[in-house]
């Protein structure tokens, strides 16, 4: 035999394909055909059946919201878009008019409850319907959500056995109805109907309960009414319902506390701006902080109650906001607030879907960040390891920026 290729085949079995001498153009052809079938079965899909849950009335709107068109297709195609390569099948929660949504070559089901009892009717008939382990629903009505939203619930839910469910959040507050379950949730969700439970925050927490924050809260902005239908075409046609950081350079420098990024950044910074370029910073602090100096006359005005405080001198400027009751801004609208630059970098923010580098020291005992997230493009570290993403030397920051500037293409 020239050649012996195993193959995944099937749940647990295995294909085992024999290449027998045949001329070296044909076995050249057959080999490259089977790494083709290697590199697609990689992207299976996780063992999820989402549920879109689109069986309310719809009144806001003029009824059957996710038949609504946005810029010509219904939303409930931008949602299925979006959620059908990380699932087994996707099933459309819909009451009334099934055979209006046979176009989307999904199976319909309709609520086991009757008059309209709400989201969780959908995902009792979910439940009932799936045939995978784990059951997630989305509403119809939100069109942009994150890329990253099934890998990043189904990693959280992994994380811990006695973890029954995910939610996401984002501006911190619940999305409710966008949550991944496992499928034996099933008997306390019949028992919580029995009671005559209704509201999904109740529902959900009776379960043992986990949370993935997600940074930019538009992602889950939905549509209601006719003027939400006109604002999202409006946000379409300006292109700013795209991650309006896409046409931004912006990298982040991401790790545990510890691992030298502020250290780090302190020494790529003037290496950068040596190249010509204009640099921005964003810094995330995970606790309550203070720029102002207790005494000073910016501190008395803030102390007094203003809600926002610019100090101006012919050197610089710098206005404080407190938020008070506010919601803490998304890194995409602080990426708005700054002034033209040719690159920002942004520390902290370890979840953020942005370009970002890994900082991590072997002796901080942390693991490692990159293994769970897509976004991470290089990891710069004082040890190497045995992986295919880019390394570099912690303690080189001339490697650190040199690799920065190619990877947006400044280094010509």
């Amino acid at each position: 035999f020239k050649s012996c290729l195993i193959l995944p085949h099937g749940k647990g079995k295995v294909a085992v394909v024999l290449i027998v001498a045949l001329g070296v153009r044909a076995r050249r052809l057959i080999i490259g055909i089977f790494r083709v079938f290697i590199r697609l079965s990689i992207m299976s899909p996780y063992p999820i059946t989402t549920v879109i849950l689109a069986g309310g009335r719809g009144l806001r709107i003029g009824g059957d919201k996710g038949l609504k068109l946005l810029q010509g297709k219904p939303l409930i195609s931008w949602v299925l878009s979006g959620v059908q390569q990380h699932s087994v099948e996707v099933l459309l929660n819909v009451n009334g008019a099934p055979a209006s949504y046979a176009m989307f070559a999904c199976r319909v089901i309709a609520d086991e409850m009757a008059e309209w009892p709400g989201p969780l009717a959908g995902l009792q008939a979910g439940l009932l319907s799936a045939k995978t382990e784990y059951v997630l629903t989305v509403p119809c009505d939100t069109p942009f959500l994150p890329k990253d939203l099934i890998t990043r619930l189904f990693l959280q839910l992994q994380s811990g056995g006695n973890i029954e469910a995910v939610v996401a959040v984002s501006a911190s507050y619940r999305q409710p109805t966008i949550a991944l379950y496992r499928k034996n949730v099933l008997p306390k969700l019949l028992a919580f109907l029995a009671t005559g439970g209704r509201k999904v925050n109740d529902w959900l927490n009776t379960l043992q309960l986990s949370e993935v924050v997600f940074d930019n809260a538009a992602c889950f902005d939905n549509i209601n009414s006719a003027e939400d239908l006109m604002q999202a075409e409006q946000m379409l046609n300006n292109n700013s319902c795209k991650n309006n950081m896409d046409a931004q350079k912006i990298i982040g420098f991401a790790g545990f506390s510890g691992s030298g990024k502020t250290t780090l950044l302190e020494q790529v910074i003037p290496l950068l701006k040596a190249q010509g370029l204009r640099i921005a910073v964003i810094k995330h602090a995970h606790h309550k902080f203070d720029i102002d100096i207790p005494g000073k006359d910016s501190f008395r005005h803030r102390e007094a109650g203003a809600g926002e405080v610019l100090v101006v001198s012919g050197f610089r400027w710098a206005l404080m906001h407190e938020l008070s009751a506010e919601v803490e801004p998304s890194l995409e609208d602080l990426c708005k607030r700054l002034s033209p630059c040719d690159l920002v970098l942004v520390e902290g923010y370890k979840f953020s879907n942005i370009p970002k580098i890994e900082i991590h020291r072997s002796d901080t005992g942390h693991p490692h960040l990159y293994q769970d997230d897509a976004n991470f493009i290089a990891l710069a570290t004082d040890v190497r390891s045995d992986i295919k993403l880019p390394q570099l030397d912690i303690n080189n920051p001339q490697q650190v920026a040199d690799f920065i500037l190619k990877y947006f293409s400044l280094d010509k």
